[in-house]
């Protein structure tokens, strides 16, 4: 803000490219994490287009663990998103109630 007010208003852009490269960076980390946790069709086409039938219990069991494997990891860092983001809330909250 205090940026802003002694460029008189002035979208300076060269001020502003770290900011953006650095949210467009992290946005994508985040973005690749939660597609690779949350989305699981890739490992059941990869299952079902198999030629080999041989051992197919024993592939189907190793799904399976990896599929419950993603899930717990997921949501075991939405739980910790979720806790992050309400400590933000809570202290930005505090902030504007002093």
């Amino acid at each position: 803000m205090h940026k802003i007010y002694e460029d008189k208003g002035k979208f300076n852009f060269l001020y502003q490219l770290p900011q953006i490269i650095y949210s467009t960076l992290i946005g994508r980390v985040i973005d690749t994490l939660i597609r690779y946790f949350a989305l699981s069709q890739d490992n059941i086409i990869e299952f079902k287009q198999q030629k080999n039938k041989k051992n197919l219990q024993s592939k189907y069991k190793n799904l399976l663990y990896i599929i419950k494997i993603k899930i717990i990891i997921f949501f075991v860092i939405t739980f910790f998103v979720v806790i992050f983001l309400g400590y933000y809330i809570i202290l930005f909250a505090f902030v504007e109630y002093i």
